[in-house]
C-alpha cells in the first residue's frame, strides 16, 4: 500500500526494465537504513510486488506512468515489476529518515536551467538548512550531494511533481533532462 510522500533522504537509485510479457525485478536487494522506497513507473504503467523475492503479477499494486509513489518496506527487500500493456523502467530509490509533514520555514530560494549537460545550484545550502521542496518544469533526473552532477541514474522527476527531502547545510542539487531542457526549482526548509 503506498504511503504519504514524506520528508526523507535519498539512498541509491536502481532502474529495472519490465515488459508485459514477465516480472523484472532490481538487482540490488535495499541496504540496511532502508526503511521505504520511491518507485516511478517511466514510459508505461506497471505492476509492482515488494518481497524478498519477488514476482510481479497483474493483481498486484498498480504503479501509473510518471506519478511517483512512497512504500515502505525491510532492508533485504526487491521491488519487481511487470508492464500493464507495454514496456518501460521502474526507477527506484530507497530512503530512509522519514518523518511526517509538517510546519516548516521558508528559506533562500535557487533556480538552474538544465539540458543534456546537468545544470547544479551555485550556493550550498544554508547552515540551518535541513530539508528541501524541489520541482522540476520538465521531467528530469535529480541528485543531491556536496559536488553533485546529476546522470540518468539519479532519482526520477517528472515533471512538476512537488517533492520535499532531507539533507545537509552546504549540498546542493543537481538536475539532468530526460527529453527536453527545463528549470530546477529548489526552495531551503528549516523546522
Amino acid at each position: 500500500m503506498p504511503i504519504a510522500q514524506p520528508i526523507c533522504r535519498l539512498g541509491a537509485t536502481q532502474s529495472a526494465a519490465f515488459t508485459n510479457a514477465g516480472s523484472t525485478a532490481i538487482t540490488n536487494a535495499f541496504a540496511g537504513v532502508t526503511n521505504a522506497v520511491r518507485i516511478v513507473a517511466l514510459t508505461a504503467d506497471a505492476f509492482v510486488k515488494l518481497d524478498n523475492t519477488p514476482t510481479a503479477a497483474t493483481t498486484d499494486v498498480l504503479l501509473q506512468i510518471d506519478k511517483p509513489e512512497y512504500f515502505t518496506c525491510a532492508p533485504g527487500q526487491k521491488i519487481a515489476g511487470r508492464g500493464v500493456s507495454g514496456s518501460g523502467t521502474l526507477n527506484v530509490t530507497e530512503v530512509s529518515e522519514m518523518n511526517d509533514m509538517k510546519p516548516l520555514r521558508l528559506g533562500a530560494n535557487q533556480s538552474i536551467a538544465y539540458t543534456a549537460t546537468a545544470g547544479t545550484v551555485a550556493n550550498g545550502f544554508g547552515g540551518q538548512t535541513n530539508m528541501v521542496r524541489v520541482v522540476a518544469t520538465s521531467a528530469c533526473y535529480l541528485k543531491l550531494d556536496n559536488s553533485p552532477t546529476a546522470t540518468t541514474s539519479n532519482v526520477y522527476m517528472p515533471a512538476g511533481s512537488v517533492e520535499y527531502f532531507v539533507v545537509a547545510p552546504g549540498m546542493k542539487a543537481s538536475a539532468v533532462q530526460v527529453a527536453a531542457g527545463g528549470t530546477l526549482y529548489v526552495t531551503e526548509l528549516s523546522g
